[in-house]
């Protein structure tokens, strides 16, 4: 049994559809599960919705379009409008619409209920265009077997209850049927839904590889395997043809965009090879991560923007000493707040973490009991590892560091956005 996964860019068009259409065809040879992310931009445009609804604001014209930019797609590859997807995918909007009326006391909550339907929309368009070319596909909904603890846009997998509900459910379908699911997607015990953070559909697609025993996991990206560095920000670059799980989960800790930094535990785990491909070159092997991947010592590059920069001092000016430090980090894992680099000095902390706005005053609120604080913020996260002298320049573009780490295999910088 095989899991792909196709993110918004595989699927962003109908000609991108038709594209993924055409792969699935080439590969209609055994068991297979498809994980799906949004089309496109779409979490972006549910984003703003969502955020103009909660200020007060009118939303109509950008929930208009995202409803128009599916509509559009859906005429391009069905031939009739009474098809059932359309009819699926007006009833989707319909509960979505419904969602945007209703207020949630939890943080994070509304966007767990509404958010989604962005993968829940772009997957019955695709399961009802993959039955259009005659494979036998059935959608399922990830919420019933993804199940995850109650903390909203953040959640944690259950993995007891969700393999079984997996092994119990999901061989006998898979007898006869492509499964096609959505990413990002879950559900707690409560049956509310509930997300798996940010770009999280390549955890989704491991977290079914892992629980089903999958021979391998096929992430299909627009670029032709793992680089060495985002072509955007570095123009040269190297493909790697295979990495090991170790060198992999290193590189999406600290940056490496091409792959969810969870993705790689649950398949190391069973020794699941992963592999990434380009879905515009599908006849190109792209690069496989798996337990004896080459660790070759050649410069990567990897960047975190959105970051902040918190100094915290000590208030009475005493040493910063192991109760200061287990207070600290204490209350900055209560907030959830995503720690990336960390310094010591004799009176000081330097963090460097995920900016968010809302998790950051909490945690400020409680730090400022015992330490001060100062907060900076529009800031990058550069990690450069296996760093040479020119390595470091491209890496850092005449920009002056606020904060940095330097060892023989890694060196981390901490830079001004703009």
């Amino acid at each position: 049994m095989r899991v792909f996964k196709f993110g918004g860019a595989s699927v962003k068009s109908a000609e991108a559809v038709k594209n993924m259409g055409s792969i699935i065809q080439a590969h209609d040879n055994g068991p297979l599960i498809i994980v799906v992310s949004a089309m496109g931009k779409t979490t972006n445009a549910l984003e703003r919705v969502l955020e103009l609804r909660e200020a007060g604001k009118d939303y109509q014209r950008e929930w208009q379009a995202v409803k128009d930019y599916h509509g559009n797609i859906i005429q391009d590859l069905f031939s009739s409008d009474e098809n059932e997807t359309f009819l699926a995918i007006e009833s989707l909007f319909g509960h979505a619409e419904l969602i945007l009326r209703q207020t949630f006391a939890e943080q994070g909550k509304a966007y767990d209920q509404f958010v989604p339907y962005g993968e829940l929309i772009s997957t019955t368009i695709i399961a009802g265009y993959l039955r259009q070319l005659q494979l036998k596909a059935e959608w399922i909904d990830a919420r019933r077997y993804i199940k995850t603890d109650s903390v909203f846009k953040d959640a944690k997998v259950r993995w007891e209850v969700t393999e079984e509900l997996l092994k119990l459910n999901l061989p006998t379908i898979l007898k006869e049927n492509i499964v096609v699911t959505q990413g990002f997607v879950a559900s707690d015990l409560s049956d509310n839904t509930t997300t798996l953070a940010r770009e999280g559909s390549d955890f989704s697609a491991a977290i079914f590889a892992h629980c089903l025993n999958a021979d391998s996991v096929t992430i299909w990206k627009d670029v032709p395997g793992i680089l060495n560095a985002d072509p955007k920000r570095i123009s040269d670059t190297a493909k790697f043809e295979a990495i090991s799980y170790r060198e992999a989960a290193e590189m999406t800790f600290y940056g490496a965009s091409v792959i969810h930094p969870k993705t790689i535990k649950p398949l190391a785990n069973k020794n699941i090879p992963l592999k990434v491909r380009s879905f515009e070159r599908p006849g190109e092997k792209g690069t496989v991560i798996h337990l004896k991947g080459s660790e070759q010592p050649i410069p990567c590059f990897m960047f975190k923007d959105k970051q902040a920069l918190m100094v915290i001092r000590v208030k009475d000016l005493s040493f910063v000493q192991e109760e200061s430090l287990r207070k600290i980090f204490h209350i900055l894992a209560e907030h959830r707040i995503r720690i990336n680099l960390t310094q010591n000095t004799a009176v000081s902390v330097s963090v460097c973490a995920d900016w968010d706005s809302v998790k950051f005053q909490k945690a400020k609120q409680d730090l400022e009991k015992d330490f001060e604080m100062e907060t900076h913020t529009e800031l990058s996260l550069v990690t450069v590892k296996n760093p040479t002298s020119n390595a470091l320049k491209a890496a850092l573009a005449n920009k002056e560091a606020v904060l940095e780490q330097r060892t023989k295999s890694l060196c981390q910088f901490v830079v001004s956005e703009s």
